[in-house]
């Protein structure tokens, strides 16, 4: 069979999922079941006031950012081997115990990896936000998050910089936690 037709082919006939396609499959179908009405247009209704994107909310997930909203965030830890598990799962990412726990975290940490976006993602990014940081931080108990190092220009923040959270209440809803310098 020619190329060409082979691909043509290939792009009609469904490929047998995986097992663990399947259940990845399923799980996202449960969670997007879950989500109430408002909950999927809490990103389209927030957007006149805040025109970037915003996490999409899940069982999972909705306690830390919950805990963002209140200014106290929380990850999920083990009850069984004390392991931190982020991002949020159902069961525990060392052990599979499902007594996960959402428990409070310092906020601190350090810069563990980072970049400095120059040009526009989206269109929702003007001018006005350029330059701007991603950064992985990790936080004193070992977690690592992607979030922005604010309170300082983009080209100033370093791998290792120690850094603290602060929380950016950028809609009713919706509370991002992003970081700033610290003093060591």
């Amino acid at each position: 069979m020619p190329r060409s037709a082979w691909s043509a082919a290939m792009a009609v006939t469904p490929r047998p999922m995986r097992a663990s396609c399947s259940a990845t499959a399923l799980l996202d179908q449960h969670r997007h079941e879950q989500l109430s009405a408002q909950d999927r247009n809490m990103s389209t209704q927030s957007q006149y006031k805040y025109t970037k994107p915003l996490p999409e909310m899940d069982p999972e997930d909705r306690p830390y950012w919950q805990s963002a909203k209140e200014h106290a965030l929380k990850v999920q830890r083990c009850d069984d081997c004390g392991a931190w598990n982020f991002p949020p799962r159902p069961l525990c990412r060392k052990c599979q115990s499902a007594k996960l726990i959402w428990t409070k975290v310092s906020g601190r940490g350090h810069v563990y990896s980072s970049t400095t976006q120059h040009h526009p993602i989206l269109p929702s990014y003007t001018k006005d936000d350029l330059p701007y940081n991603v950064s992985i931080v990790e936080l004193e108990e070992g977690v690592r998050v992607i979030s922005n190092v604010v309170g300082c220009p983009p080209d100033q923040v370093k791998i290792g910089m120690p850094v603290e959270i602060v929380y950016d209440d950028v809609t009713d809803q919706v509370t991002l936690p992003k970081y700033k310098p610290r003093a060591n």
